[in-house]
């Protein structure tokens, strides 16, 4: 959606005169890169006359959605199981993503309606994932394998990125939403064949396989987990709010990349539609290969017992927590060198991707029973970044799309990306909760506090 809105929005008109007045107002350029901006060229000028505020509404959409049904998705994975879950969200994900054209062009409110309506219909996926990495992995083979399932949708990143602008640019923008929207109403087909709930129902796998899994398990599991969930003993655990603001700084870093990188490459250092897109694809190469490597690295680094569990999460979220804001800001300080924003965006990318081998499935270290409940409220909240953002956003930039105001965006990115890491160095434990078990003292139940380990 990010690269195709740039096709979508009219900027003939009232945005050149836009751009024309910022110019006008830095004429030395310092507060403007120089060059021709894409906005004047034809392969903008889209149908509707979306200002940066309403850009961020419709952008920010599908996170109204996501948040009504993480909890309730992960719930209903412990419950009834994944596969169907899952499959479900997938079809209707698909199908109102084909709706798209049709709704915009009856009116914006309609699609901003439309995508609330995709973001429910997907929310559940996430939580549900978790369910199902929970039922299928060893504790040991958890974050390696966890790195690479959850970045497939760096993978889905890079290839709409790179495709929608040319596809635009060649078929129109609605028949990227057809493509995009028909492939995952179609994937419905596969998932419902292959994919089963837990290894006791799949019919082909092994016995030496099935014991393997299942004996690895049994000692974290509690039959009671399933049907009472420890609320007060979650709401008040240190442990798990670290997880939860730890995760909430990384994905505010990708919302801001991932809805924002075409719009500033296009609007600020002038790229046009296909370069904008096929450029915003790069970074993301970085992501799943930087999440495969940390995630691996981390299994190995736990398994040889070279760092405690805890300090090894630590590691990676320094990666991840400290060296992507230090990149971004060194994007403040180079201005309109676009090579350079280039090649820092690819290694904040690749910084932000330690987030696989640091506290990504932490959730399930304090309460295994509980995977898809503590994700579907972790999601629940963290998802939030991907609202926020993009109206933050919108909000500097409206009618000001200036150095200065897209320095500020870096700044505020910066700032709570650092925040989340320093509460999850206090706060953040890998120490299984006593009412992962206990499901039955709810009300008794302390969490535990992560204690200082050595290296």
């Amino acid at each position: 959606m990010s690269v195709v809105i740039v096709a979508m929005v009219r900027t003939d008109s009232k945005e050149n005169e836009t751009v024309s007045n910022v110019t006008t107002v830095a004429i030395d350029y310092d507060d403007v890169c120089p060059g021709e901006t894409s906005t004047s060229t034809t392969e903008s000028n889209g149908e509707f006359d979306w200002n940066e505020k309403l850009q961020g509404y419709v952008l920010s959409a599908t996170g109204y959605g996501i948040i009504i049904t993480h909890l309730i998705g992960g719930r209903l994975s412990e419950k009834f199981g994944p596969k169907y879950i899952i499959g479900i969200s997938l079809f209707f994900t698909g199908m109102f993503t084909v709706l798209c054209p049709l709704f915009a062009r009856l009116h914006v409110i309609a699609l901003i309606v439309l995508r609330v309506l995709i973001g429910i219909v997907s929310g559940v996926i996430l939580p549900s994932m978790h369910v199902v990495i929970s039922r299928w992995y060893t504790v040991e083979e958890r974050q390696f394998m966890s790195s690479i399932i959850f970045t497939s949708s760096s993978f889905s990143t890079v290839l709409t990125l790179s495709t929608s602008g040319v596809i635009a640019d060649a078929e129109g923008w609605p028949f990227v939403f057809y493509l995009f929207g028909g492939l995952t109403t179609f994937w419905i087909i596969p998932w419902l064949l292959f994919v089963y709930d837990s290894p006791e129902e799949h019919p082909y796998i092994s016995d030496k396989e099935k014991s393997h899994i299942l004996n690895s398990l049994a000692k974290y599991k509690n039959d009671k987990a399933s049907k009472i969930v420890p609320w007060l003993a979650i709401l008040t655990s240190l442990p798990v709010w670290a997880h939860i603001v730890f995760g909430f700084g990384h994905s505010w870093v990708s919302a801001t990349v991932t809805s924002e990188l075409p719009t500033y490459l296009s609007r600020m250092l002038h790229f046009s539609l296909k370069q904008s897109g096929l450029t915003s694809a790069i970074p993301f190469i970085f992501t799943p290969i930087g999440a495969v490597l940390f995630g691996y690295m981390n299994q190995k680094v736990r398994m040889n017992g070279y760092l405690s569990p805890l300090n090894s999460i630590r590691l990676f979220n320094t990666v991840c927590g400290v060296i992507c804001p230090i990149i971004l800001f060194t994007i403040t300080l180079v201005g309109c060198d676009a090579m350079a924003t280039l090649v820092l965006l690819c290694f904040s990318q690749l910084a932000t991707s330690a987030y696989s081998g640091g506290s990504l499935v932490n959730n399930m270290d304090l309460a295994s029973n509980y995977a898809g409940t503590l994700s579907g409220m972790s999601t629940t909240i963290i998802a939030t970044a991907s609202i926020l953002s993009p109206l933050v956003v919108g909000e500097l930039t409206n009618n000001n799309q200036t150095l200065t105001q897209w320095h500020i965006v870096f700044y505020i990115t910066v700032s709570i990306t650092l925040f989340s890491y320093v509460f999850f160095i206090i706060f953040g434990s890998v120490e299984e909760q006593s009412w992962n078990r206990d499901g039955m003292n709810n009300n008794e139940s302390q969490t535990e506090v992560s204690e200082k380990q050595p290296v």
